[in-house]
């Protein structure tokens, strides 16, 4: 049996995952609009995609935590 502890960073971390799944996602949209503008010739330049894709998802796995840890920790705490 878990205890509540282990529950909320179980749900803290699930919470990450789809947050960083969510910025992922994200980052290939914007990566597809600035492609496409590249190759209409409206942008100049290359776009490195592995780079900014892992740095965008790390973000988005810290950031995850960050938001996850202030919603099941701290806003559960001022629950009525």
């Amino acid at each position: 049996m878990q205890t509540k502890n282990q529950e909320k960073v179980k749900t803290v971390f699930i919470i990450s995952v789809f947050w960083a799944l969510a910025s992922a996602l994200s980052f290939i949209n914007q990566y597809y609009f600035i492609y496409d503008l590249i190759e209409f010739k409206k942008l100049s330049g290359s776009y490195e995609f592995w780079p900014d894709f892992i740095g965008s998802s790390l973000l988005g796995l810290i950031g995850g935590l960050v938001f996850g840890y202030i919603l099941v920790f701290i806003v559960q705490h001022f629950q009525y």
